[in-house]
């Protein structure tokens, strides 16, 4: 738990910690970091949220207690990166956008507010896809995609979202320009586990989009593959970001009553060898995810789909 958890003078504390989840926890992460040590990577943080319950059910802020590893992960801030995209996209949503919509995705010179100097976006895979629609857009976490969109809804509103859904930024707008769509603003995982509690109400219409684009394999194809790591038992939507100096690995997985959110890196920061979002922090994902599902702490809903269907009489015309 968090050292300055009774800090405001709280008397009595009721901790919500599921004790086999965080041990079950504990040792996938030791699993995973020493499988990966040859490729630098030497610390985790895994918080996990119940909307349900209100409560959080495991919060592993690093990997052991010991003299190196006392720093808590999970209020650390760290480079975000296309953790932050859902946001940008239930903008898109909000203002007419589909999953259908078309985005262009190409290689573009974006002008900034510091004086002759440029933005140019790249894709994690270095190639454009021209025009995509808006599901695989976000999916596949297509970055020129997306700075597309952060031109049309405009970086100003793009911040004060953010802002109101409790990311509170150390800068302005003007400072991060069009790279706030992309990695440049830092946020501990706590705040993101909590501001993704803003889209796990399915019944709002973006909401419930967003869900269906991020919990479908297929709008993820191009690049992590169909049946990857991240394709779990029960439907969830997953968001990975790895930092281009492979300093920060992120999974951030839910439904509308679990958030699963998990930062792998070195808490020196340090960078990690060739590590993305399938290697690093996306198999501790599945394996938390698969263990929740088996426990019933993650259960299969069909309420919103079926509460949205009606008896209709079809009279077919055979004429």
């Amino acid at each position: 738990l968090p050292t300055n958890i009774c800090s405001e003078g709280s008397k009595n504390l009721v901790s919500g910690i599921d004790k086999d989840l965080s041990t079950f926890i504990r040792d996938a992460s030791e699993w995973l970091l020493d499988k990966l040590e040859e490729k630098n990577i030497h610390n985790s943080a895994i918080y996990v949220w119940s909307e349900k319950e209100k409560k959080i059910l495991a919060y592993i802020g690093n990997r052991s207690q010991t003299k190196d590893n006392a720093i808590d992960m999970i209020q650390e801030k760290r480079s975000v990166g296309s953790v932050l995209k859902p946001f940008i996209y239930k903008l898109a949503l909000n203002d007419g956008y589909d999953g259908e919509s078309y985005i262009l995705d190409d290689t573009k010179v974006y002008k900034t507010e510091q004086e002759e100097k440029n933005y140019i976006p790249e894709n994690y895979i270095p190639k454009s896809y021209w025009p995509i629609r808006l599901k695989e857009a976000l999916g596949n976490s297509l970055n020129s995609a997306t700075v597309r969109l952060t031109e049309w809804i405009g970086i100003g509103k793009i911040y004060e979202a953010l802002r109101s859904y409790g990311i509170i930024l150390d800068h302005d707008a003007g400072y991060y320009g069009y790279g706030i769509s992309l990695g440049l603003p830092e946020v501990s995982l706590e705040k993101i586990v909590h501001a993704y509690r803003n889209i796990l109400d399915l019944w709002e219409d973006e909401n419930y989009m967003l869900f269906q684009i991020l919990s479908d394999e297929k709008n993820r194809a191009r690049t992590f593959g169909i049946s990857s790591i991240l394709t779990t038992s029960l439907p969830m939507a997953v968001k990975t970001w790895t930092s281009t100096d492979f300093r920060d690995n992120w999974a951030i997985g839910y439904t509308k009553d679990i958030i699963i959110g998990i930062w792998v890196g070195n808490s020196d920061g340090s960078s990690m060898g060739d590590v993305s979002g399938v290697t690093g922090a996306g198999p501790l994902f599945h394996q938390i995810a698969e263990y929740m599902i088996g426990r019933g702490l993650i259960e299969k809903d069909d309420s919103l789909l079926t509460s949205w269907l009606e008896n209709t009489l079809l009279c077919l015309d055979t004429s």
